[in-house]
């Protein structure tokens, strides 16, 4: 029988047991919030809102699916969509802007720029071409890639992803709280020299 006579041992057992169940449900909980959101297809009314549809799972390569819209006008518009899951085909891989719009820097050009970020050429360019693209969808512009190896005053063995030729240390300068602020907040100024 238990009573205020037990064991401190036992009250403490107890309390460690409680304090588990507690943080085994939290962390189940937030799993299952996590899985729920990677898969909602979700489609706008037309009038300002956006209702969520349904979900697909985004480890699936095809599930085949088709999605017809209908809209109904009168006093208010609707809108309905049904998703048919016969020929759907997912993709985890989302380019926002092609890389056509990326530059290089000016052949034998010295000059200053912004640094927004650097990936081990061994990691490969696609994932420094992803970071330029970003850098283009978050509304900054003269956005290019370089090979450290290419110039003096940078670390060998590195794409650069860098915004901007700038004459001057100031010019590049101007351009920092702008890339800090839409991204990238460790971009820093550097010199360029070939």
């Amino acid at each position: 029988m238990w009573s205020r006579d037990s064991p401190a041992w036992l009250w403490a057992g107890l309390l460690a047991l409680f304090i588990v169940a507690l943080v085994a449900g939290a962390i189940a909980a937030v799993a299952a919030t996590k899985d729920e959101e990677k898969g909602r297809l979700v489609v706008s009314t037309g009038v300002g809102k956006t209702a969520t549809v349904g979900t697909i799972d985004p480890g699936t390569e095809t599930i085949g699916s088709t999605a017809s819209i209908e809209t109904i006008t009168g006093p208010t518009t609707q809108t309905i969509a049904t998703l048919d899951t016969s020929t759907l085909t997912t993709s985890t891989t989302v380019t926002t802007t092609p890389s056509g719009n990326i530059r290089s820097w000016p052949s034998g050009k010295e000059g200053y720029t912004v640094i927004l970020a650097s990936v081990e050429v061994s990691k490969g360019r696609d994932d420094a071409e992803r970071k330029a693209n970003q850098a283009i969808a978050n509304g900054l512009t003269n956005i290019g890639i370089l090979t450290s190896s290419d110039f003096l005053t940078l670390n060998p063995g590195y794409y650069v992803v860098f915004m901007g030729v700038y004459d001057t240390v100031a010019g590049a300068q101007s351009g920092l709280a702008t890339a800090r602020s839409r991204g990238f907040p460790l971009a820093y100024v550097r010199e360029v020299s070939p």
